[in-house]
C-alpha cells in the first residue's frame, strides 16, 4: 500500500513536470533536490542521487500503466500495475471507522471542515500557523462543502462557485483578536445526493412562496445541512426567475456560518457586539403591533450594518439597517464576537470526542 500511495504522489509530481511546473518548490530555501526527473516517450524517470538507498530510479510506465522500481545494477525490486480506475477513486477506508460508526468510512476531518483540516487522513486537527517573527497566530478556516442542485430555475453553477471562492475568505479579512488573525478557503463538490447526517452541504431548492434566503436544518459544526432558495419571486418579477447567483452564494455562506454558532442580530444566542435587542409591542387582546429593535449594549453599529447576519430590511430604532450606509452597503463580514462564538463552539464540540 505504501507503494502505492507513493506511485500515486509521484505521479502527480511527474503530471507537474510534464506540464512545466516548478520542479523544486522549496528553491528559496535553500533545498538541492537529490533526484533527477526524466520525461521519456511512455512515461517518467525518476533518477536517486541518494547515495544511502539501493534504488537508482523509479520509473513510471503511462503506457503500460506501471511503476517498477529498479536497483543500483538495474534489477527490477517491484512493479505495480495501477488501472486508472484505482487512480480516480479511494483505495482504503478511514482506518478508524469502527470506532467512529456516525461517520462515513470517506470521511474528511472528522466532517468539521470549517475549523481544521485532515492531518494524516487519520484524525482532525485544528488549522492554526504561528509567526515567531510577528508573534501572530492565523486560524484558518478551511471548508469542503458539498452542493446539490435541486432547483429548476438555477443553472449558473460555475458562476456560484466562483462567488462562493471569491466571498468566503472576505468573510474573516477585517476580524482581529489580540494577536490571532483569521482567514478561510472554501472548495466546492457538486454531487447528486447528500446523504443526511454525513454530508457537509447545501441544497438548492426552489420555493416560490418566499423570497429568498435559506434554512440551517442542523447547527452543529459536526452535522451539518441546509437549504437555500434560488427563486426570486418578489412582487413584479417574472415567474421562474432565478436570483442573482451572487446573493445566492451570500446566503449559502450564511448558512455555513450559521452551522458554526451565530444567529441573526436579533435573535437569541447572538455575539453582544452585533446584539440587536428586539422588543415585541403587544395589543391588549394579544396580537402583535410591532417589534422595536435598539442596539444591544456591547453592540457596534459598524459591525451590524454589514453582517452577513443582517438582512437589510431589519429596521433599527426605526430605520432600515440598510438606510445607514446608502452608498455601500455590502451584508459580507462576520464580527470578531461572532469568531469567539465559533471557536467556542468547536472547543465545546472538541471536548465531547475527549
Amino acid at each position: 500500500m505504501k507503494k502505492l500511495l507513493s506511485f500515486l504522489i509521484l505521479y502527480n509530481t511527474s503530471i507537474a513536470i510534464a506540464k512545466g511546473q516548478v520542479l523544486n518548490p522549496y528553491s528559496d530555501f535553500g533545498y538541492v533536490p537529490r533526484n533527477k526527473y526524466i520525461s521519456t516517450a511512455p512515461g517518467y524517470v525518476i533518477e536517486n542521487k541518494d547515495a544511502t538507498d539501493n534504488t537508482s530510479r523509479m520509473v513510471i510506465d503511462v503506457e503500460k500503466g506501471e511503476v517498477r522500481l529498479y536497483s543500483k545494477d538495474s534489477t527490477v525490486l517491484s512493479q505495480t500495475s495501477i488501472s486508472r480506475g484505482d487512480i480516480l477513486r479511494f483505495l482504503s477506508v478511514d482506518p478508524l471507522t469502527t470506532k467512529f460508526p456516525g461517520l462515513t468510512p470517506y470521511q474528511f476531518a472528522s466532517n468539521r471542515p470549517l475549523d481544521g483540516i485532515d492531518l494524516d487522513g487519520l484524525e482532525w486537527t485544528k488549522s492554526t500557523t504561528y509567526d515567531p517573527k510577528s508573534g501572530i497566530t492565523n486560524v484558518d478556516f478551511q471548508v469542503k462543502l458539498k452542493l446539490k442542485n435541486d432547483s429548476e430555475v438555477f443553472k449558473d453553477l460555475k458562476g456560484l462557485q466562483n462567488e462562493l471562492i471569491k466571498q468566503f475568505p472576505g468573510l474573516f479579512k477585517d476580524v482581529r483578536d489580540g494577536n490571532t488573525t483569521y482567514s478561510g478557503s472554501i472548495s466546492i463538490e457538486f454531487v447528486d445526493e447528500l446523504k443526511k447526517g454525513v454530508d457537509f452541504g447545501t441544497a438548492l431548492v426552489d420555493d416560490p412562496g418566499t423570497p429568498g434566503g435559506g434554512l440551517t436544518t442542523f447547527v452543529n459544526t459536526k452535522v451539518n445541512g441546509n437549504t437555500v432558495n434560488p427563486y426570486d419571486s418578489r412582487s413584479g418579477v417574472a415567474p421562474n426567475t432565478p436570483r442573482e447567483t451572487a446573493t445566492v452564494a451570500r446566503d449559502i455562506l450564511h448558512e455555513l456560518i450559521h452551522t458554526a454558532g451565530p444567529n441573526h442580530t436579533d435573535d437569541a444566542n447572538q455575539a453582544t457586539d452585533i446584539q440587536i435587542i428586539a422588543t415585541p409591542i403587544m395589543a391588549p387582546d394579544g396580537s402583535l403591533i410591532r417589534v422595536d429593535r435598539i442596539l444591544g449594549p456591547g453592540a457596534r453599529l459598524d459591525l451590524i450594518i454589514h453582517n452577513i447576519m443582517s438582512y437589510p430590511g431589519i429596521k433599527l430604532n426605526g430605520k432600515p439597517i440598510n438606510e445607514y450606509v446608502p452608498n455601500k452597503f455590502d451584508r459580507s463580514k462576520v464580527s470578531p464576537g461572532q469568531i469567539l462564538q465559533i471557536i467556542k463552539q468547536i472547543d465545546t464540540d472538541e471536548q465531547k470526542t475527549k
